[in-house]
């Protein structure tokens, strides 16, 4: 059973990233969840170079992984495109299963999503087992854990190719417990088929958890 681009809210981040500074615990972002960004400063108009009063923003480095930070992907590598590492940094096999990076055949192979030549984000996964049960897990980023907060409904939806069909349980656990989860059948199809699921969670938990 072949899976690609897998997400679970919605981001994916680099591996093997350096630890980040620890956070500014008095920074009022992080104490008051009514905090607002303000900025003041002047700038130097002349003749020449005119500047609309209106311009403004906020620009952040993605090479200091700004955007999963921000991202409400709940799931790391979703696209099994990990820049540095393995391809299938942050998965892992579970119940006797096993997974493999793949590349040709994607699902976006031979359609207008290329770039300098080349597919974008061509890989997926190929998850082999041999009893129900198997599969695989994927336990978020490092620097955000995962977490899930009791009656909200989370997003899954991953393109799913299963040569022989397959019964899926999509669910968020720390191993024991599960605190969100569906069920679905992936019809037998020789084509990637796009699944679009909703997780409602029952608790909230914010540590130790997996999809």
């Amino acid at each position: 059973m072949l899976f690609s681009a897998a997400a679970c809210g919605g981001g994916s981040e680099e591996p093997d990233a350096p630890n980040p500074p620890e956070v500014d615990a008095q920074a009022p972002a992080f104490l008051d969840a009514a905090a607002t960004f303000t900025l003041n400063g002047g700038m130097e108009m002349t003749e020449y170079n005119q500047i609309s009063k209106s311009l403004f923003g906020v620009f952040l480095e993605d090479i200091n992984y700004a955007s999963f930070l921000m991202d409400d992907n709940l799931v790391a590598n979703g696209n099994f495109d990990a820049r540095r590492g393995a391809k299938t940094t942050y998965w892992n096999s579970m119940s006797g299963a096993s997974i493999e990076h793949k590349t040709q055949g994607g699902v976006l192979t031979g359609t207008q999503y290329t770039a300098n030549g080349q597919n974008v984000n061509p890989g997926y996964v190929l998850l082999k087992t041999t009893a129900a049960g198997g599969g695989m897990y994927n336990s978020g980023h490092n620097d955000v854990p995962m977490a899930v907060e009791a009656g909200v409904d989370y997003t899954f939806s991953a393109f799913i190719r299963a040569d022989d069909g397959a019964e899926i349980t999509v669910a968020v656990t720390d191993g024991t417990k599960e605190y969100a989860s569906v069920k679905f059948t992936a019809e037998e199809s020789t084509d990637w088929v796009k699944y679009t699921r909703t997780l409602t969670a029952s608790e909230s938990k914010a540590e130790g958890l997996r999809l």
